[in-house]
C-alpha cells in the first residue's frame, strides 16, 4: 500500500537563509567551476569557467535549447546578467558550449552539489523535508526536459 507523503510546509513557515540566496549559491558554483582543469590545448577563445557557467546560466534562465540561448546571449539585458550574475565575460556559441561541456568529467561538478547540500544542511533548510532517512526535494527541469514515451515504473 503506498505511503502518504507529508504535506509541504506552509509558505509562511518557510525561512529565508541568506547563505542560500542566489548570490551565495552562484558564488559556490563559480568557486568550484574555476577548479575544473582545462583539457583543451592551443589558443582558447573561451575560458573553461565562461563555458561551464554559460551552460549553467542557460538552464537557470530556462532556455528551451542551446540554440535559443545562443540567439539571445548578446542581447543587452542577457549579456549584462551573464556578466554580473554568472561571471561570464564572453559566452560561447551553442556548438562550442556543447562540444566543451560534453567533454567535462561530471566528477568535477560533484563538489558544487556537495557544497550546496552541505550549506543547506548546516542552515537547517532541509529539516522540513526529512522523510524516511532522506530528504524530499522538488527539482526543476521537468517542464522542458521530459518524455511522454519513456518512463519508469512507480517506486511506491
Amino acid at each position: 500500500m503506498p505511503r502518504k507523503l507529508p504535506a509541504p510546509p506552509a509558505r509562511e513557515d518557510l525561512i529565508f537563509h541568506r547563505s542560500l540566496s542566489i548570490e551565495s549559491l552562484l558564488k559556490i558554483i563559480k568557486n568550484e567551476v574555476v577548479k575544473i582543469p582545462e583539457y583543451r590545448v592551443g589558443s582558447l577563445e573561451y575560458p573553461m569557467p565562461d563555458v561551464v557557467m554559460s551552460g549553467f546560466a542557460m538552464f537557470a534562465l530556462k532556455y528551451p535549447s542551446l540554440l535559443q540561448f545562443d540567439k539571445n546571449k548578446d542581447k543587452r539585458r542577457i549579456k549584462y546578467n551573464l556578466r554580473t550574475l554568472y561571471g561570464v565575460n564572453h559566452a560561447p556559441c551553442d556548438s562550442t558550449l556543447r562540444e566543451v561541456c560534453d567533454e567535462v568529467n561530471p566528477e568535477y561538478l560533484r563538489p558544487v552539489f556537495t557544497k550546496i547540500i552541505q550549506q543547506a544542511h548546516t542552515e537547517g533548510a532541509l529539516d522540513a523535508y526529512s522523510h524516511l532517512d532522506g530528504y524530499l526535494l522538488s527539482m526543476d527541469g521537468t517542464g522542458y526536459f521530459s518524455s511522454g514515451s519513456v518512463s519508469c515504473p512507480p517506486l511506491l
